[in-house]
This record gives structure tokens, C-alpha cells and sequence, in this order.
């Protein structure tokens, strides 16, 4: 049996709003009106980061880009 070798790291809210630019900040704080939130944050290697939110039913998740756009056809990959 294969086991995760990374190590899970547990980020609070405030931590990961501090990643985001101002732009994704505000967007953010808008769509969590219509009940989405930030769901976890992916730092790549020498790109930008990918701040992923999932709407509120956990049927929807989208990338919020750096323009502020929400990112519905992202290649993002969850696992279970």
C-alpha cells in the first residue's frame, strides 16, 4: 500500500485570504455571500498560485484568478 508522503498542512482562513491579491480578496469576499469559500490554495512551483473555491453544496469548484475572474473549466483535480 502506497501512503501520502505529503504532509497535510491546515491553514486557517485569515492565512489563506493573506495569500490572494487584492482583487481575488474582494471577489472572494462577494461569492461567500452567494455561499462559496476558499477551499484550499495550491502553490506551484514558479506560477502564480491557485486559490480554489467550492460552492456551498460541494458540487461546484472553480479557480479564482488573478483578474478575479471564477475559473469553471479549470483542470483543477480534487481527491477524495
Amino acid at each position: 500500500m502506497q501512503t501520502e508522503k505529503r504532509m497535510q498542512e491546515k491553514y486557517d482562513y485569515d492565512e489563506l485570504v493573506d495569500l490572494l491579491s487584492e482583487t481575488q480578496a474582494q471577489v472572494l469576499r462577494q461569492i461567500e455571500y452567494f455561499g462559496w469559500e476558499i477551499h484550499f490554495v495550491r502553490k506551484p512551483l514558479f506560477q502564480d498560485i491557485l486559490p480554489v473555491v467550492m460552492s456551498g453544496d460541494g458540487k461546484s469548484i472553480g479557480v479564482l484568478e488573478v483578474d478575479g475572474r471564477i475559473n469553471m473549466q479549470s483542470d483543477v483535480v480534487l481527491r477524495d
